[in-house]
């Protein structure tokens, strides 16, 4: 039987629901993405769904119980685990289609 004092953790809200995580498993993750420190804290239920959290490589801790007072977690970090690249973001082209047929009058009118 799991005592359920044991298994709150106290002060700690999950970043997608922003509601308190109060029973269960927290996921915890401390990284440094592009020069910035990322904290990140996930209640079970929302960690095992896709979220904007999964855009970046991220290492989390799996707490099960509530970390003691004064207890820090070190900050993980990622070039451990995954290899870093000098490109970021996204790269993508437009290329007009002239499949279809021009409509002069919408044309003439945006001038």
């Amino acid at each position: 039987m799991i005592d359920h004092e044991a298994s709150v953790h106290k002060d700690v809200e999950c970043e997608i629901t922003k509601k308190p995580i109060d029973d269960g498993v927290r996921y915890f993750s401390y990284s440094k993405i592009n020069g910035d420190e990322q904290k990140v804290n996930l209640s079970e239920g929302e960690f095992m769904k896709p979220s904007i959290f999964d855009l970046n490589p991220l290492v989390y801790y799996r707490i099960k119980k509530p970390l003691k007072e004064g207890a820090r977690l070190p900050r993980l970090d990622s070039s451990n685990f995954f290899n870093e690249s000098a490109d970021h973001g996204i790269d993508f082209e437009v290329v007009p289609s002239l499949q279809y047929q021009t409509n002069d009058k919408l044309i003439e009118v945006s001038k």
